[in-house]
């Protein structure tokens, strides 16, 4: 692939994007094509493919742009809305703005379901390593006074408290690693998808 062909194929990847953040990336992609050929004296085709695929360097630029910018690009309008369409968006008012609500209290209440789970599970870690150790402590206490058989099973009883706990906090911490996951995939979808949408629109 050339630098041009390159160039252009990004540049259609970005077309939801604003027009200033495209040019500037294509810019900057430009300016690192050459530098790899100067520097490197390789050609331009391995120059290129120096630089990733296409829908890889898209997805990295989209996803390091933020929402607002994207959504503004998308619904900054191409015109001036007529009489009949702004009479429209009044009427259809009572029926499109409890839908758009519920859409986003349903996505915002799955993102928090996800933070819900880890923070669950860090409190159910700390609640048995807490119970644990005043198992073995009361266990102790228990030995001092003679009772030998119960201060065994206080004892048992806290190394295996702490034991789960730990076993909690491997999950806890993996939860995180989870949420985080899917929380940027979710966000990236979203942009994706408003961007796609952005080209569509420019398209018709």
């Amino acid at each position: 692939m050339t630098k041009q062909e390159y160039l252009s194929a990004l540049r259609n990847k970005l077309k939801g994007l604003p027009s200033r953040e495209v040019e500037e990336k294509v810019e900057f992609y430009s300016e690192m094509i050459d530098d790899y050929m100067i520097e490197g004296g390789i050609s331009e085709e391995e120059a290129v493919s120096k630089i990733g695929a296409v829908e890889d360097v898209s997805k990295d630029i989209i996803s390091e742009t933020p929402l607002v910018n994207i959504v503004k690009e998308k619904y900054k309008p191409k015109r001036r809305l007529s009489g009949l369409e702004i009479f429209l968006l009044v009427l259809g008012f009572p029926l499109w703005f409890p839908l758009l609500i519920t859409f986003m209290v349903l996505a915002f209440v799955i993102y928090l379901l996800t933070w819900v789970l880890t923070i669950v599970l860090f409190a159910v870690d700390l609640a048995l390593i807490v119970a644990g150790g005043g198992a073995i402590v009361a266990g102790f206490a228990n030995m001092a006074h003679g009772n030998l058989m119960y201060a065994c099973f206080l004892g048992g009883v806290g190394a295996i408290s702490i034991g789960v706990g730990i076993l909690f906090y491997f999950l806890a911490k993996e939860s995180i690693k989870l949420s985080f996951g899917l929380s940027k995939k979710l966000l990236l979808s979203v942009k994706l998808g408003v961007v796609s949408g952005g080209k569509d629109n420019e398209n018709n």
